[in-house]
């Protein structure tokens, strides 16, 4: 695996630095390889030294920009493509590099020029969705924006790009709370349903003008298909529209609520977890949970008890994953930690599997038992002696996790 890595790397490698030095663009090529700036440099000086005439070095000058641009070198790539263009002021290819060039070096306007008059010369999908995708970087002009917003829709009808830049433009001209704007993502929606960034900026919309019962009804609705499980930008938003909807009907959290914020918050943790999320992150996440749990068993209507025993087990998986992560960094402070965490895997595995959430539930099982072999190592006395660990085992816990 080792080897085949390498080879992998090596072909990789020799893709990125693959350089055609013809004179002009789409002409005779020669394949180089240069890995730095000074082999690029020796190559370009060998070069300058065999011509005289200063039209055909200006004429290498697109070639040798784009060995400077493979390097990264791209003041000098900016330069030589420069005395191409005095050549060739119509390739539009020529052109296109150059707003590459100008992205590298953080000038997004100059590379909107480029790019636009590469479009002039020779249009192309590729070059409307570079335009747009700049364009929303820069402070929007609703004039401009909207002659491009017309071109992309033709040219890539509903593609996200262009949607931002239309979403810019009816802001700038509009206000980011206009209906303007809302019907415009209601019909975008209404072409990619399964495009979770719009189903976000709708409930980031619902949030800004106030409408926090329709965006949680709307979660709901949405949640009920579970289009996006391993979607951390979804299930923040869905975590922050609960917290919303708490804040303003407390009264009105049923046990549909706190089942809904519960999984939310547990899907969150899974997400982030596997994604690295620092201790932290995930600890402030768990309080979270453990709130929301302590206010589930509280409420009004009681909860089913094997409901309320899942997201127990969900919380102690959780916590106890929290604790492993850390004795990672700490192996040292592992002999005290693995008790407690031995304890939260027992509790894990002991939370009920409820037919609503048989995959979730399902998947702690198998996690906690397969933990709980690994940290009793056949020893059979070992869950006798985690449980009469001691006394303020709640306290130790908390301050262990939290």
């Amino acid at each position: 695996l080792i080897l085949l890595d390498s080879l992998l790397q090596e072909k990789l490698w020799f893709k990125s630095y693959t350089t055609v030095t013809s004179e002009s663009p789409g002409g005779p090529s020669e394949v180089n390889m240069f890995r730095t700036k000074k082999d690029v440099d020796k190559h370009v000086q060998d070069i300058n030294s065999k011509i005289k005439s200063s039209s055909e070095r200006n004429l290498k000058g697109y070639s040798i920009a784009k060995l400077y641009l493979g390097v990264e070198d791209y003041e000098n790539a900016r330069r030589y493509l420069a005395t191409y263009l005095v050549e060739k002021d119509t390739s539009a290819v020529a052109h296109k590099l150059n707003g590459q060039i100008f992205d590298k070096l953080k000038q997004p306007e100059k590379a909107l020029g480029c790019y636009k008059r590469s479009y002039e010369l020779e249009p192309s999908n590729d070059l409307v969705l570079k335009i747009c995708g700049i364009m929303t970087t820069l402070p929007v002009e609703p004039g401009r924006a909207k002659y491009w917003v017309e071109v992309g829709e033709k040219a890539v009808p509903h593609s996200d790009v262009v949607y931002k830049l239309k979403e810019a433009m009816l802001t700038a001209s509009e206000g980011e709370n206009s209906p303007a704007l809302e019907d415009v993502l209601l019909q975008e929606l209404q072409a990619r349903p399964t495009d979770v960034q719009l189903r976000v900026r709708l409930l980031t919309l619902y949030q800004r003008t106030g409408r926090i019962s329709e965006g949680w009804q709307h979660c709901c609705e949405v949640e009920q298909r579970q289009p996006w499980p391993a979607s951390r930008e979804w299930y923040s938003c869905m975590v922050e529209m609960c917290e919303n909807y708490q804040v303003q009907y407390r009264t009105k959290c049923s046990s549909q609520f706190y089942s809904v914020y519960l999984a939310s918050l547990d899907r969150l943790v899974d997400i982030l977890a596997r994604e690295g999320a620092t201790a932290s992150v995930l600890a402030d996440i768990l309080h979270r949970m453990d709130q929301a749990l302590y206010e589930f068993g509280s409420i009004t209507t009681p909860p089913s008890q094997n409901l309320l025993s899942h997201y127990k087990g969900q919380l102690y998986l959780g916590c106890a994953t929290l604790l492993v992560k850390r004795a990672v960094k700490d192996q040292g402070a592992w002999r005290d930690t693995s008790k407690l965490a031995g304890l939260l895997f027992l509790g894990a595995f002991g939370g009920e599997i409820v037919p609503q959430h048989s995959d979730v539930g399902g998947v702690r099982k198998v996690i906690s038992g397969h933990m709980l072999q690994l940290l009793a190592g056949g020893d059979s006395q070992w869950a006798e002696r985690v449980v009469g660990v001691g006394s303020n085992m709640g306290e130790r816990l908390h301050k262990a996790v939290f």
